[in-house]
């Protein structure tokens, strides 16, 4: 089986099990907010690049809001083009956003840009190893990429436990997480 073809398989296999999991979610528990808290101060984040939750995404609203709480720049991604890295841009938890590309909210346009120091990312499935599969489109693997050309930020994936699987099939471009928080 190829890479491409392995990947598809878990991708849909993913997707169902994520959206079972949304029906039943819970809000984040506090191991998961403490969790995640220590991570922050433990790397001293300053900026941190998170994003919007849609489609049965698990909800880090409450993620940007402790951060926010605790002093730290918040901002959402933006798509600026199919091959180019996500852009980011400030946005606090209850400021208004506006529908972009693939019907994501962002910041509004107005928005400062600003390079994050760590991001929260999203995926459709995790594994104990770093390993995280995404929706196929490359964004994050770019912008991670981009962004290590300076410096890495810390990557933070995060899911619901029904996202966890044994391995993700993984190719060279895509890039591994530092930390892996589930719900």
């Amino acid at each position: 089986m190829t890479l491409a073809i392995e990947k598809q398989a878990l991708r849909e296999q993913a997707l169902r099990k994520r959206s079972e999991a949304a029906q039943a979610a819970q809000p984040l528990g506090d191991a998961c907010l403490a969790a995640f808290k220590e991570i922050l101060d433990r790397h001293a984040v300053s900026i941190l690049g998170g994003y919007y939750p849609v489609r049965d995404e698990l909800d880090i609203l409450p993620l940007l809001e402790l951060a926010d709480q605790h002093g730290v720049v918040t901002a959402l991604p933006r798509v600026t083009g199919r091959e180019a890295p996500l852009e980011f841009q400030r946005w606090r938890p209850g400021q208004a956003t506006e529908v972009a590309q693939y019907g994501i909210p962002v910041a509004l346009e107005a928005a400062p840009r600003v390079v994050p120091d760590a991001l929260l990312v999203p995926g459709l499935a995790f594994d104990s190893h770093g390993g995280r599969l995404g929706y196929g489109g490359g964004y994050y693997d770019r912008t991670i990429a981009h962004l290590g050309q300076v410096r890495r930020p810390v990557l933070i994936a995060v899911g619901y436990e029904a996202q966890r699987v044994a391995r993700t099939p993984s190719g060279p471009h895509d890039q591994s997480m530092d930390y892996t928080l589930f719900a």
